[in-house]
């Protein structure tokens, strides 16, 4: 395990998060609704980064609704995958639903998205329904995942990172 520095992201954290998701997704977030969410409190989005040695190779993005915490983006640079870093991100997300009294995380994945499926699953995500043609740019139907908080707050022996 590759024990990441968490924190916060701002405003300057923009580009960097920008790479990383057009290293990780096939339809990365524009450049603009990252700065936008950064900059602005209204929006509600939190972007929690993943530092080793000063570099950023991680980022989740998550907000709080109603009762749940959900988990809009994680991604981890390829480089860095299969070192716990995902799940350090998810733990940390965890810490801040329980602070806003959400009893439950939820998130949308790829169906095809194995690796993710797995980490998610070791951390006692259960599917809780199907958004079909959630990915416009593929028309891939996405998996609704839910998991009561807290999350189990050590990563799991043997996780496979994500994007």
């Amino acid at each position: 395990m590759l024990r990441v520095e968490l924190g916060f992201c701002t405003p300057r954290h923009t580009e960097r998060i920008y790479q990383l998701e057009s290293l990780c997704f096939p339809d990365p977030w524009h450049k603009g609704l990252i700065r936008g969410d950064l900059e602005s409190r209204g929006s509600g989005a939190m972007y929690i980064g993943a530092w080793w040695k000063e570099q950023l190779v991680g980022y989740a993005a998550c907000r709080i609704e109603r009762a749940a915490l959900h988990i809009l983006r994680m991604a981890v640079d390829p480089s860095y995958r299969g070192r716990m870093i995902g799940g350090q991100l998810l733990v940390a997300q965890s810490g801040i639903g329980e602070l806003a009294g959400c009893r439950y995380a939820a998130l949308e994945v790829r169906p095809s998205n194995s690796a993710a499926l797995r980490l998610y699953k070791q951390f006692g995500f259960a599917p809780a329904g199907k958004r079909v043609g959630y990915y416009k740019q593929d028309g891939e139907d996405a998996l609704v995942l839910r998991a009561l908080l807290p999350l189990p707050s050590t990563p799991p022996e043997g996780e496979e990172e994500e994007s």
